[in-house]
């Protein structure tokens, strides 16, 4: 019955060694060609159970030798969860976090020099700043990618260190900073002058 679960399967997918022969014999025989033979009718049975042979031995089960009609008809057969031949399903689940500057942060920290973590959000602030462009037109996506490396220069290492610290104080000042803007908000809507 196991095995006649592997072959009428449609859904579940199993570990390499199951997987190959179930394919040959779907390669070679459609599923509705296969039936269940109970205990008492197969002729395998009989030696795996160290009986003496018998006719059912020798001639097979009766319906063999009937009409096809006659063959027990099987239901399909459903695999059991815990079959060790099933392959165990993976869902990953991923979330786009809204915060996206906590993650440059948190990539700041794989560097193992504060030159090397400038220089490669450097080049990622400069794709940033050419994206717009990039996706209004596909060929000039193409000029991006062939476009070899430029080491990037003083001043964008400078505005990279500006932009670290800018997210850092975001990230840990968030309260402080939403305070501060709810406060302006409320002397604009009063008609007061900051300063």
């Amino acid at each position: 019955m196991v095995t006649l679960g592997y072959i009428t399967n449609e859904a579940k997918r199993f570990h390499i060694f199951v997987a190959i022969r179930v394919q040959l014999i779907r390669d070679f025989t459609s599923p509705e060609q296969w039936r269940h033979i109970a205990t008492k009718d197969n002729r395998v049975d009989i030696v795996s159970r160290g009986k003496k042979l018998s006719s059912l031995w020798w001639k097979g089960p009766t319906f063999l030798s009937t009409a096809a009609t006659l063959i027990p008809e099987t239901n399909h057969v459903d695999l059991e969860p815990n079959n060790p031949e099933v392959k165990k399903g993976t869902v990953v689940v991923t979330e786009v976090e809204p915060d996206s500057h906590a993650d440059i942060l948190t990539r700041v920290e794989y560097f193992s020099s504060w030159h090397k973590a400038k220089r490669a959000i450097a080049v990622c602030l400069r794709f940033k700043q050419k994206l717009p462009k990039v996706c209004k037109d596909l060929k000039s996506l193409k000029e991006v990618i062939k476009i070899s490396y430029i080491p990037v220069d003083v001043d964008e290492m400078r505005r990279t260190e500006q932009e670290i610290i800018k997210l850092t104080q975001q990230q840990e000042f968030a309260k402080e900073l939403q305070t501060l803007h709810n406060t302006k908000l409320s002397s604009t809507t009063t008609g007061e002058k900051t300063h």
